[in-house]
């Protein structure tokens, strides 16, 4: 359930970042809100590895639909993200040297 709701924040926020900020008068840098979903996923201590891979490949892929981009370049880049996250929060509980 957990899941479902953050991919359905993540692409409200994706939403939002092609949308609105691409109108506004003035052209500035646009975050991008899904790799705060990615990184949030990745840090947030609550997530199994599993479950937090599933959604940051997922987030990426949301990513490629809205911008237009090739299917899979933000897909694939998201997945290694949450798992450096993860290490560079929790190195003794995820990482292995």
């Amino acid at each position: 359930m957990r899941s479902a709701a953050t991919l359905t924040v993540a692409y409200l926020l994706l939403i939002l970042q092609s949308t609105v900020l691409e109108l506004a008068p003035v052209r500035m840098a646009a975050p991008s809100l899904g790799l705060l979903v990615v990184l949030y996923v990745g840090v947030s201590g609550k997530w199994a590895l599993s479950s937090a891979s599933i959604v940051a490949l997922c987030t990426g892929y949301l990513l490629d639909l809205v911008s237009g981009a090739p299917q899979g370049v933000h897909a694939l880049r998201s997945a290694p993200i949450r798992s450096r996250s993860a290490c560079r929060a929790n190195p003794i509980r995820t990482c292995s040297t």
